[in-house]
């Protein structure tokens, strides 16, 4: 796997995984692994200060893990990563976020804009869906985490994993979330990978995300187009889709945990050392390190 130094870094977004720890135990997830420790703040303030952006854009972090939300440290990062004019996204599972949690009001407070998200594999109500997907019936959650979001007034991004034959029905209902609430700037579909639970399962390929969210979508609001993530214009349209069916939501169809994904050249990954490397091949590389096989991610009784 090619690395970089901080100070070379060829990527306009970087992932960080703040923490390991994580308090779902999801089918999908490529990184059985929560022993290593909390990315550290003074360690992270460093990389900040060093690291170089490849275009006059400002860099983007994503904050990811296991949980982030759990790092006792995520509002100083976010200052941080702020402070040295970095843009800031984050993923939640949901689990920890609700009205009047310290989180949710922390974010409120903030006097800049962070993109913040939540996955809802299951949508707005399927408790099966998400027992099978994220080992637990957490619908009333989800749709908690997102009321709360959206009450904190910043930019929200809704997301799905999407496996075959199991939860499909989801994208129609994410997708009328995002024309009801407006606050919702980002919707984002991905396939699963063959790892985990799905090693037998074959994902999704984008053509066939393309004719699932078509029935959505006029032709023109389809036109490929790009305002809250990076953008590929002379890429692969086959490994990433993203389109603005109105001003102020976008639409992302990506790729993911396959050779030709692994190849992206906007999206990197902080690692050991101050040094990053492309993200989805260290996220490969983590599934086949950590041999994740079916037994780990049977669903509790």
């Amino acid at each position: 796997m090619e690395t970089y130094p901080i100070e070379e870094n060829p990527y306009e977004a970087l992932t960080a995984d703040l923490t390991q720890r994580c308090n779902m135990k999801c089918s999908f997830c490529y990184d059985a692994d929560q022993t290593r420790p909390d990315l550290s703040l003074e360690y992270f303030a460093e990389v900040c200060r060093r690291v170089k952006t490849p275009t006059d854009k400002k860099l983007l972090w994503k904050f990811l893990g296991g949980e982030p939300t759990l790092h006792p440290q995520l509002f100083d990062m976010i200052e941080v990563a702020h402070a040295c004019g970095h843009r800031v996204f984050f993923s939640s599972n949901g689990m920890t976020l609700k009205l009047g949690s310290s989180i949710v009001d922390r974010l409120k407070s903030l006097p800049y804009s962070v993109d913040c998200g939540v996955t809802m594999d299951g949508g707005v109500g399927h408790d099966d869906i998400y027992q099978e997907i994220n080992g637990q019936r957490c619908a009333v959650k989800k749709m908690a985490a997102l009321e709360a979001l959206l009450w904190t007034g910043k930019p929200i991004y809704v997301s799905a994993i999407i496996v075959r034959g199991v939860n499909e029905c989801v994208v129609g209902e994410l997708l009328t979330l995002a024309k009801t609430h407006h606050r919702i700037a980002y919707v984002h579909f991905r396939p699963t990978a063959q790892v985990g639970r799905y090693l037998d399962v074959k994902p999704y390929s984008m053509s066939e995300l393309r004719e699932m969210v078509r029935p959505f979508f006029t032709e023109e609001e389809m036109r490929p187009q790009s305002k809250f993530e990076i953008w590929c214009p002379s890429g692969d349209p086959d490994c990433c889709v993203r389109f603005m069916p109105r001003p102020g939501l976008q639409v992302s169809l990506v790729e993911f945990m396959t050779p030709r994904a692994a190849l992206c050249p906007k999206r990197g990954k902080l690692i050991d050392g101050f040094r990053v490397a492309p993200f989805f091949e260290d996220a490969m590389r983590s599934a086949i390190e950590h041999k994740i096989e079916r037994e780990q991610w049977t669903s509790p009784s």
